[in-house]
């Protein structure tokens, strides 16, 4: 089983990350299912210079969420309507600060994207605590 350390550097290889217009057209789609989830506010989506994480996605969970399931749902389909279908890499890890799903996702040796879907706030932290 490959993990995801060994999935992202194998992929970082092989492939060119995104720029221009092709990340600009990620981070929009980013922006926009951030944005229509109706559990999130304060969403944004934040370019940064690390190849292993070139895009920081964000969301404050709001109080009509009442578990932590229904956070895993909002990441999987925000990450749905993301992911390249030729290939996607993720590591999904929950702790007491945040929700986070870590991905790499290419399609073709020129569009390849990096980052992290992280949901957290002070009503995430209270459904952590509560194990929800």
């Amino acid at each position: 089983m490959t993990t995801f350390k060994e999935a992202l550097e194998r992929t970082l290889a092989s492939h060119s990350l995104s720029a221009g217009d092709d990340l600009l057209g990620f981070k929009m789609d980013a922006d926009a299912a951030m944005a229509e989830e109706e559990g999130l506010e304060k969403t944004s989506v934040e370019q940064k210079s690390d190849q292993r994480c070139v895009l920081m996605i964000h969301g404050e969970l709001n109080k009509s969420i009442g578990t932590l399931e229904q956070v895993k749902q909002i990441l999987w389909r925000v990450w749905q309507r993301l992911a390249y279908q030729e290939f996607q890499a993720t590591s999904f890890h929950f702790d007491e600060q945040a929700a986070r799903v870590r991905f790499v996702t290419s399609s073709g040796p020129d569009l390849c994207v990096t980052g992290e879907l992280r949901i957290d706030g002070p009503h995430y932290e209270r459904l952590y605590r509560k194990r929800r």
